[in-house]
């Protein structure tokens, strides 16, 4: 007869089946896998916030100009890289930058600018845009005068171009006193002078004005609407 002791050495040294070996593999291969994937991770992760915190792989960021401001003998303050910011009537943020501006000691209301940019933004989130070469901008009546090589464009309705206008920063309002040429997306406008009013969301034309609009044809070309001829001769056409 078999004692005990006998059938667990026979059970301890009988062979065990290919099977369960694939079995018992099947079972660990899961927990290494994932063992090793969080090992892989976290060194990856350790490599990454050393490459962050040495400013290898951190994203440069664009300083600002730097602000530089001398006086001349006669009291003049001139100023690189001006900045001038604030809020319109409407609350709403308005900037101009210039290269440089200068502030004579007898006129310390109005600021003389070069290279000349900046920004207006309407209540409908709409921002028009403005640059020109020269410029003046007045702190008592808050408008700004935009000198040579004058460009104003509101992205999606039109770019205006001339050589002289006047911002009234707090409404908004344009005003063109010389030839003006709009070219808007289906045409252009050309006129003597020009004004805009209600925070520019109505602009006048005045003088001579002469029209061009492009029209779709059945064949699907365009086709001169007006033919470049006077729109109207009234002193103020207004479109909205």
């Amino acid at each position: 007869m078999v004692n005990k002791a006998e059938e667990r050495n026979a059970a301890q040294t009988e062979p065990v089946a290919p099977q369960d070996y694939l079995r018992r593999e099947r079972r660990r291969r899961p927990l290494a896998f994932w063992v090793s994937l969080l090992f892989l991770f976290s060194a990856l992760g350790l490599i990454a916030l050393f490459l962050w915190s040495s400013g290898l792989i951190a994203p440069k960021r664009r300083e600002p100009p730097k602000i530089e401001v001398t006086v001349t003998d006669d009291g003049t303050i001139v100023v690189r890289n001006t900045r001038i910011s604030g809020l319109d009537d409407e609350g709403l943020p308005f900037t101009i930058i210039a290269q440089m501006s200068e502030r004579k000691e007898q006129e310390r209301n109005r600021i003389r600018l070069r290279n000349v940019r900046g920004t207006l933004t309407k209540r409908n989130g709409e921002i028009i845009r403005f640059s020109s070469d020269r410029g003046e901008y007045d702190t008592e009546t808050e408008i700004a005068t935009l000198i040579d090589n004058v460009h104003v464009s509101s992205q999606g309705r039109y770019d205006l171009y001339t050589q002289r206008a006047r911002v009234h920063i707090p409404d908004k309002i344009f005003t063109v006193p010389g030839p003006v040429r709009v070219v808007l997306k289906d045409g252009e406008i050309r006129a003597r002078s020009m004004r805009t009013a209600r925070n520019s969301d109505h602009v006048f034309f005045g003088g001579r004005v002469y029209a061009t609009f492009r029209s779709e044809t059945p064949a699907g070309g365009t086709t001169d609407a007006t033919g470049g001829r006077p729109a109207r001769e009234d002193k103020a056409n207004a479109r909205e």
